[in-house]
């Protein structure tokens, strides 16, 4: 199939239960931060925030609620029914 630019779907209409996010070497982590503020309003009820450089996944369920899960550790994201061994990641 080919791609076709004016196809592309830019915007979804459907909000997912789920965000996540990897934290490049040029951007800053604030950025990403209040990033997820915007996906919360809108409805996303679980934001991971990937720091490949520290080995670490921060899963969010509220701007004030997360769990940090170190490369060792089994990643629980209880409100999306995930668990995912990091040692399989890092």
């Amino acid at each position: 199939q080919n791609f076709e630019k004016e196809n592309e779907e830019i915007r979804t209409i459907q909000i997912p239960l789920g965000a996540i996010e990897i934290l490049s070497p040029t951007q800053n982590i604030n950025e990403l931060i209040d990033k997820s503020t915007v996906y919360f309003e809108n409805g996303v009820q679980s934001y991971w925030l990937v720091v490949p450089v520290l080995k670490t996944i921060f899963v969010f369920s509220s701007l004030d609620n997360y769990a940090a899960y170190l490369k060792e550790d089994i990643l629980i994201d209880e409100i999306l029914g995930i668990e995912l061994d990091l040692k399989l990641i890092f």
